[in-house]
């Protein structure tokens, strides 16, 4: 006994959990928090796709380390750039303001934490570029 409508071959308990789906998307979609949260999300892209980006980073470094550290140092270049690039074209001022002891030690931090994580100052040093040749006068 078949029929040659879809629809009645469906069972009670999909359509029913069908329903309940829908039901719980539309109060998921009425909801003011999710609401402004989505307002956020189309307003503001750029920090959206960063954000997501940040997360996904973080999940890769507990599965695919080089890849997540990559990831994370690129959008840290890239919104760091111009930070990244003042230390390094001032870095005798900053010797002058902060002292040779704490540069030192600040290097020797900086090391550490290259011999540790290259992949997140490689990923830096890519997204500092990029940003400088997407808007160099930024």
């Amino acid at each position: 006994m078949t029929s040659s409508d879809p629809e009645k071959q469906k069972p009670k308990d999909e359509e029913s959990l069908k329903g309940k789906l829908t039901d719980k998307l539309d109060k998921f979609k009425k909801d003011e928090r999710m609401e402004n949260l989505f307002n956020y999300a189309k307003s503001n892209t750029k920090d959206t796709i960063a954000y997501i980006l940040l997360i996904i980073g973080i999940i890769l470094l507990f599965f695919q380390p080089h890849y997540g550290a990559s990831l994370i140092g690129l959008i840290v270049g890239l919104y760091f750039s111009d930070e990244i690039l003042y230390i390094i074209q001032h870095f005798n001022d900053l010797i002058d303001e902060q002292g040779l002891v704490r540069v030192l030690i600040l290097s020797a931090l900086l090391v550490s934490f290259f011999i540790l994580a290259p992949f997140i100052f490689f990923g830096a040093i890519v997204g500092a570029v990029i940003m400088k040749v997407i808007a160099p006068n930024k």
